[in-house]
């Protein structure tokens, strides 16, 4: 009993071959497996003689990759390969991994079950010729058999051996031979493209130059005499701090027009003149220029001609924007004008109304009143003086009186006595008067103080309106130095070159692309030439032996 094993991931095809051995008593189909995987496990379960299959398999693993693990782990058991695309390369592949026989799914169920039997009694190999009608079969053995055409099946009238005769010593040779030929062809072809490149390209020189952005404060702040300050910081314009301007000198040195203006300096067009390439290194600030040229005397020019243009936009730039915040300044400044005017109106005004012109006006009449109110206790110290005199005039009058003694020193004593009533009471009379005048000044003090006042409150506005006068004229003269905080100026670190040899074409490089052509041409011939010789023999058919049977096709 002959024990099959079925592989084929269509269970259409795996109910159709079972039925071809249905009636074969000694063939028995033992299982079935769609994948290469499920495959092995039923031949390591089952052990089968036999295994039919399928050449195009899932699982990851083909059906020839199949055949080739079937054969060194189970070399017992034979391995038939079926193919829906009959080829003589799948049949020279099938050999190579150890097939026992090629057979197409078209081939009838009375050659495939024979098929099986000769595989599997004979250890040969069967190949298909038509796959409707004939099988070709090898043997080891020297048996004889004929074409018997009536049953549609073709026997080799000459036994083949499985493996054929080995070939030649000179036919390596001969393979090696056209290998090595095209490999100098080929490396000859690189080569011819690399010499021909570096002869027939226009040589290009390269000219650099490097500017440095050099920094500058973002503004300039002037402290007022009257506690103001002055700033030249532009409104609505980004100071250095807050953006590089590099970014914005590789923008305008990138503009249609700067290069349109620097081609026209030389003289040539501006697909001509071309667009230099630009690096910007963070790290010290400096923008590195590159520009090509047909010469290193055109190189050169075009890199001047580029800086010259280059430093005039920027200097344009300049200009018109100083005049832009010089306007914004002159629109400031005439207003701040007209409030200071307005505001000194005020004051004086104010001050024609209430009477007081001058801020000295309030102290002065301090100062008298103060000046009164001494005077006027001075003035009540002596009449307190004299009211004490009167006092001890009229006590010495009464004690003469008393005594009836010294009537002229009484006299003299009521003489003295009237002088001093008089002058008291003239004391008291200016005393009076400074209280008056006192009085006086302190209510128009009182009145001039409200004034003052009033005149303090639009002196502040006046102060105010000087200060913003005196910061907008301070702001007009700064803006000539805030300009350099938004165009910073440009320092020529290193000067346009004169290249003494042409940057393109690199014959480093053309070599070094040529050699690494030549070595993967070389390389890749190499190892064709070692997996042809490492597939080992060919398996083909002795013509002589078939050739009485011109419809067999050679594997």
């Amino acid at each position: 009993m002959i024990n099959i094993l079925l592989v084929d991931d269509q269970k259409v095809i795996l109910e159709q071959l079972k039925s071809y051995f249905e009636p074969e008593a000694d063939l028995q189909v033992v299982g079935t497996a769609e994948n290469s995987i499920e495959a092995l496990e039923k031949i390591k379960a089952l052990q089968p003689n036999v295994v039919l299959m399928d050449v195009e398999m899932p699982g990851g693993i083909s059906g020839l990759e199949m055949t080739s693990m079937i054969s060194n782990l189970y070399p017992e058991i034979k391995v038939i390969i079926l193919t829906g695309n009959y080829t003589e390369e799948y049949g020279k592949q099938a050999v190579r991994v150890g097939a026992g026989a090629y057979l197409s799914k078209s081939t009838s169920a009375k050659q495939l079950a024979a098929g099986v039997k000769e595989v599997y009694q004979a250890n040969h190999l069967v190949a298909q010729a038509n796959a409707t009608t004939k099988v070709i079969s090898y043997f080891h053995s020297d048996k004889t058999l004929v074409q018997n055409t009536s049953e549609t099946e073709l026997l080799a009238t000459e036994a083949t051996p499985l493996y054929s005769q080995p070939k030649k010593a000179s036919q390596p040779n001969l393979k090696l031979s056209k290998f090595l030929s095209l490999g100098v062809f080929l490396n000859s072809f690189v080569w011819v493209l690399a010499i021909g490149y570096l002869k027939l390209t226009p040589p290009t020189y390269t000219s650099q130059w490097g500017v440095k952005i050099l920094e500058t404060n973002s503004g300039v702040e002037v402290v007022l005499p009257n506690g103001g300050k002055a700033t030249s910081s532009s409104g609505g314009r980004t100071s250095s701090r807050d953006q590089d301007p590099r970014n914005d000198y590789v923008y305008i040195a990138t503009s249609p027009d700067l290069l349109a203006e620097a081609a026209k300096l030389v003289n040539m067009t501006v697909e001509e003149y071309q667009e230099p390439k630009i690096a910007v290194d963070e790290a010290n600030g400096i923008i590195a220029f590159d520009i090509d040229g047909s010469s290193a005397e055109e190189a050169r020019a075009k890199a001047r001609a580029f800086h010259k243009i280059m430093t005039q936009q920027i200097e344009s730039l300049r200009t018109t924007e100083l005049a832009r915040q010089k306007a914004e300044t002159q629109a400031t400044l005439a207003e701040a004008k007209e409030k200071l005017v307005a505001a000194q109106n005020k004051v004086s005004q104010y001050r024609a109304k209430s009477g007081i012109s001058t801020d000295e006006q309030i102290n002065n009449l301090t100062d008298n009143i103060e000046n009164l109110r001494r005077q006027k206790a001075e003035l009540a110290a002596q009449q307190s003086g004299l009211g004490d005199r009167y006092k001890q005039l009229n006590r010495d009058i009464n004690n003469l009186a008393a005594s009836n003694t010294n009537v002229v020193a009484r006299a003299a004593l009521q003489q003295d006595l009237i002088n001093n009533r008089a002058e008291w009471q003239g004391l008291k009379a200016q005393n009076q008067e400074l209280s008056a005048q006192i009085d006086i000044l302190e209510a128009r003090l009182r009145n001039m103080s409200q004034g003052q006042f009033e005149i303090d409150s639009l002196k502040r506005d006046l102060q105010a309106a000087e200060t913003v006068f005196a910061a907008t004229l301070a702001k007009l003269d700064l803006g000539q130095e805030n300009i350099y905080s938004i165009y910073p100026l440009l320092q020529l670190v290193t000067q346009p070159n004169l290249p003494e040899k042409p940057s393109n074409p690199n014959p480093d490089f053309v070599h070094l692309v040529g050699l690494a052509a030549s070595f993967l041409v070389t390389t890749s011939l190499a190892l064709l030439w070692f997996e042809q010789k490492k597939s080992g023999f060919e398996p083909s058919i002795s013509r002589q032996s078939l050739s009485s049977s011109p419809s067999v096709s050679t594997i």
